[in-house]
């Protein structure tokens, strides 16, 4: 396991960013785990490219869109008036979540005029590739 103070956020996350920019890497190269059994699955710093370290820090800190989520706080609707005489009401969020191919961030938003749910959601799904490095 890593020592503490080894400088690297999410530490669950460092093994899906040594995976995620090294796809074609046999999983045996890792070597043999310090006990003798099985393969050395830990990570830490030193193992890292600079561009591996910022994209892991990047994640870091996308992760606390997650957040932006009225709904953490038991609120549910906020209402801003009326359209067409019926109460209108509105929510959103943000998300952040790590995937296979990359990341993926989405913007939900609904409105409540009366009983009836309108709802968007914008879906951002992105690779390495689209990391500027």
């Amino acid at each position: 396991m890593l020592p503490p103070g080894d400088g690297l956020p999410c530490r669950g996350s460092i093994g899906w960013v040594y995976d995620l920019f090294r796809p074609d890497e046999p999983y045996e190269d890792r070597g043999i785990h310090p006990s003798g059994v099985g393969i050395d699955r830990y990570r830490s710093e030193s193992d890292f490219t600079p561009q591996e370290r910022r994209y892991l820090r990047t994640q870091a800190r996308l992760s606390f869109l997650n957040f932006a989520d009225p709904n953490l706080l038991g609120l549910y609707q906020f209402d801003v008036g009326e359209y067409d005489g019926l109460p209108l009401s509105f929510n959103a969020s943000l998300q952040h979540l790590m995937a296979p191919f990359g990341y993926a961030m989405a913007k939900s938003a609904g409105w409540v005029p009366g009983v009836v749910f309108l709802g968007e959601s914008l879906n951002l799904r992105t690779g390495l590739e689209a990391f500027v490095f």
